[in-house]
């Protein structure tokens, strides 16, 4: 298998979390779990970063870091609109409140806009995938 090859299944595979993670998102929301669901709707946003930063072979141990990667390759760079970038960062706030504070409360409408915000930002990313993947 080529590199090409080799990124090109990496990101296939991420944007197949991002995929579950916003099914997981939408359930959780039906459920009444809106603490969960925001994790899970973070969750396909950080997926697609991932994704994002395997075309270019670059990762980070911690979220915070592939967030300011993700904004520095793809968003400073004006392939992604900035909206994209304070959107992710603010998933990841209230993904870290709803998963670490001892009195998060999030409501099922909050869940709905997160989750809707987190398919907006996949299909934002699907969009410019074929741009970026390397060639086989």
């Amino acid at each position: 298998m080529t590199q090409a090859e080799k990124i090109r299944t990496l990101v296939a595979y991420r944007m197949e979390q991002a995929d579950d993670a916003l099914a997981a998102a939408r359930t959780l929301t039906e459920a009444g779990l809106p603490r969960d669901a925001v994790n899970r709707a973070y969750y396909a946003i950080f997926y697609s970063v991932l994704a994002l930063l395997a075309t270019r072979q670059l990762g980070s141990s911690k979220h915070s870091g592939a967030l300011t990667l993700f904004n520095r390759e793809f968003v400073k760079t004006g392939m992604l609109p900035q909206d994209l970038s304070r959107l992710a960062r603010r998933a990841f706030e209230q993904r870290l409140e709803a998963d670490y504070s001892e009195w998060a409360s999030v409501t099922i409408d909050e869940a709905v806009s997160i989750s809707n915000q987190a398919a907006h930002f996949v299909n934002q990313v699907r969009a410019l995938l074929p741009a970026v993947l390397p060639q086989s």
